[in-house]
């Protein structure tokens, strides 16, 4: 396994986002346990996810699951289809926001962290959190699963 950053083109082309919901920039560290990603897309005015120019911190559960989502498909057989082409959160649980929006502090990237602490059938079981600076905005376990990626 390797701890080499990844930019975001590097990450969509592992995982099925496109277009303005491409919100992540960089993968900054992955091993095989765990992913650190970056985002700045939360202070961008023109992201999907914003409401009546809002983007509630409930949002943080999408940017944790898609860092997830490419820590998955760098877990794959080498030799084998590095994108997944169909992944997606069963649960979410234990789940902790910050009572402000995700986009409170625009000025600093977000830092995505996930945890795998499980490995089932077609899916993993990870502890996440999503910071900004020294603030959480989200933390909580999920199971992800990805259907043809045996684990």
């Amino acid at each position: 396994m390797s701890n080499r950053f990844i930019d975001a083109d590097g990450i969509y082309g592992r995982i099925p986002h496109s277009g303005a919901m491409r919100l992540l920039d960089a993968v900054v560290f992955w091993d095989e346990r765990s992913i650190v990603c970056a985002a700045s897309s939360h202070a961008a005015p023109e992201n999907p996810l914003r409401d009546n120019g809002a983007l509630s911190s409930v949002h943080a559960l999408e940017y944790a699951a898609q860092a997830i989502a490419v820590h998955g498909s760098l877990l794959l057989p080498e030799g084998r289809n590095s994108k997944l082409k169909l992944v997606y959160v069963a649960t979410f649980r234990e789940v902790e926001m910050h009572p402000g929006a995700l986009d409170e502090r625009q000025d600093a990237a977000l830092s995505i962290s996930a945890t795998r602490v499980a490995s089932l059938p077609n899916g993993w079981n990870y502890e996440f959190s999503v910071a900004s600076q020294d603030l959480v905005l989200a933390r909580g376990k999920t199971v992800v699963v990805a259907p043809g990626a045996a684990t």
